[in-house]
């Protein structure tokens, strides 16, 4: 019954008129700080993360283990959460994302570690106000250099794909607010990190 009235709940959000849209954003809060984060509830379950669809800010996913109990995708109503600030699935098996993820205006953080990624998708490059994006031990074989539309990045994580071999050295010197970047244990060349480093003088690159 409960879940019955999320679902409800999730089609007057998405179907209502322009009044209710309005209503809709009204329910949105500020973006936390990231101490101010850390110390939200995380929900695991979206069920139930529906129920409270405009509380949620903290989202860890995870599957039912075993090969068949991976997630392999997201849903494309997720940016009913209008004030998701943290989104997590790591270790799962994801190889894209939903256009919805881009509508999640108040998104800070994005951990998608261990997945099967071979590329950003570009749904990620419309999230202006993210700060924090781990593509740690992914398939990722290039960085589009859309990468540096995504100006308030402070923590890049690009380490641990070993097919990866090139970055946009020129995109990546845009992130001026970038405090740290790993690109250990991928083939991009020393002249490449080299060149990020010395574009941003104030980052911690690694690539040892």
């Amino acid at each position: 019954m409960n879940r019955l009235i999320g679902l409800l709940a999730l089609l007057w959000l998405n179907f209502s008129p322009l009044w209710a849209q309005k209503d809709r954003d009204s329910l949105r809060v500020p973006l936390f700080t990231e101490e101010q984060l850390a110390n939200q509830p995380i929900y695991t379950n979206l069920p139930q993360a529906y129920r409270v669809y405009h509380k949620v800010y903290r989202l860890s996913l995870k599957g039912t283990g075993g090969y068949y109990g991976k997630i392999t995708g997201l849903p494309y109503d997720i940016d009913s959460l209008l004030n998701l600030q943290s989104l997590s699935v790591i270790n799962e098996s994801l190889d894209n994302l939903p256009w919805a993820i881009g509508k999640l205006p108040s998104l800070q953080q994005l951990y998608l570690s261990g997945n099967k990624f071979t590329a950003i998708p570009d749904t990620v490059f419309c999230l202006k106000n993210l700060k924090r994006l781990d593509l740690r031990a992914n398939q990722l074989t290039h960085i589009s250099e859309r990468i540096g539309e995504l100006t308030e990045l402070e923590f890049l994580y690009f380490n641990d794909n070993p097919q990866l071999n090139f970055i946009p050295t020129e995109a990546l010197g845009k992130l001026k607010k970038l405090k740290y970047l790993n690109l250990k244990h991928t083939k991009i060349p020393r002249e490449q990190a080299q060149k990020v480093q010395k574009l941003l003088p104030h980052t911690k690159v690694e690539f040892f």
